[in-house]
């Protein structure tokens, strides 16, 4: 086994998968005897951030047709060894079934990445959603997850071969952690700013965000760095009347500025209503920056909530009350965020490295390429 098809989005647009994309490619290129052939499988043909029923049918036709017609001459012109698929759930999947059709016809075995959280809640709504998962996941030899309660939910469908990876940090990150720490550890707790980090939408839980900040008289800036659509900005913005909190929209940022403001900021604070494996929470953690997150995909673990070494804060989606609470405790609870911040950095040197991560995968594709070539036998 030397060459694995990957198929997954680069920016742009931004976010969580195109990052690590990112990550993986930069790795193979100096790293291991493993050669990676990538087909970008990004949105083109609508804004991230736009929602809209009408538009993710059209624009997701549309693009799944070209990615589709490029797989095929790919998997002809290359013939990899093992194929690679992120997934990102919903219409999707459907792009996701044909392309693991045309690889079950040439004989391919395929391994598909699920990059979403919501997989235990589609299980539970037994939807259109979930039969068609289950038909994607039944023309593939192995599946990686993101957090152990997806892991439990396709186990306990039926389904073998299934692996809980964590992402790893960026290169870039990685090389930060080997720096003293003081240049890393930029303490400010004179003047309290919270950073949001993500697509700035509603289901990101940026509207609680800023409902908590303005109820907390000790909150001095609030800074939401992502793309954004000019009617949430002025949603937000109108919010907000009245209150003393001050917000700033940055729009999107370079990796590097971003992890300056991680730096200096006071916390990170992801209220998702749904994850996966968020890459900001492990940078965020790799930078002590201290993290109040929402308890969805593979977050608590990430955090080790409930253990006695915690990294970070755990709340429920959409408790205003519960963000608050969690945020004044950063504010002024300065030995726990301390305990935080140094936890989380460890686990980050121990667990999330790019080698370490990478080792995982490949001994999945590994397993997918023996099952491939004793089932073409």
């Amino acid at each position: 086994m030397s060459k694995i098809f990957l198929l997954s989005p680069l920016p742009p647009p931004v976010g969580g998968i195109a990052s690590w994309t990112v990550n993986v490619l930069d790795y193979y290129q100096s790293n291991g005897n493993v050669t990676i052939v990538h087909q970008d499988t990004a949105v083109k043909s609508r804004a991230i951030t736009d929602s809209g029923v009408a538009s993710r049918v059209i624009a997701g036709s549309k693009d799944a047709l070209g990615i589709i017609a490029s797989f095929y001459q790919l998997i002809r012109n290359h013939k990899p060894d093992v194929i690679h698929m992120t997934s990102s759930g919903s219409m999707g999947l459907w792009r996701d079934l044909l392309l693991s059709l045309l690889a079950s016809f040439y004989r391919i075995p395929i391994v598909i990445h699920f990059r979403f959280g919501r997989i235990p809640e589609i299980s539970r709504l037994n939807n259109w959603e979930w039969k068609l998962l289950k038909r994607v996941v039944s023309l593939t030899s192995a599946v990686m997850v993101l957090d152990n309660e997806t892991h439990q939910v396709l186990s306990a469908s039926g389904f073998e071969n299934i692996y809980n990876i964590p992402n790893p940090v960026s290169g870039s990150v990685a090389k930060l952690l080997n720096k003293d720490n003081q240049v890393i550890n930029e303490d400010n707790y004179a003047r309290v700013e919270i950073i949001f980090v993500g697509h700035v939408v509603k289901n990101k839980g940026v509207f609680e965000l800023v409902k908590a900040c303005s109820l907390l008289s000790n909150v001095d800036e609030l800074l939401l760095i992502g793309p954004y659509e000019d009617d949430v900005k002025e949603s937000l913005l109108k919010s907000t009347a009245g209150t003393s909190v001050k917000i700033s929209l940055l729009g999107v940022l370079t990796k590097e500025d971003i992890l300056a403001q991680m730096r200096s900021a006071s916390m990170l604070v992801l209220p998702s209503y749904s994850e996966g494996f968020p890459n900001v929470i492990i940078e965020a953690m790799a930078m002590k920056c201290p993290v109040i997150a929402t308890n969805v995909g593979a977050i608590a673990s990430m955090l080790d909530a409930g253990s006695e070494k915690p990294c970070g804060i755990v709340i429920e989606p959409k408790d205003v009350q519960s963000l608050v609470e969690a945020i004044n405790v950063m504010i002024t609870d300065t030995a726990k965020t301390e305990l935080f911040k140094e936890n989380a950095f460890s686990k980050v040197k121990e667990q999330y490295t790019l080698e370490k991560v990478c080792s995982q995968y490949e001994k999945v594709w590994d397993i997918a390429y023996q099952q491939g070539k004793a089932k073409n036998v």
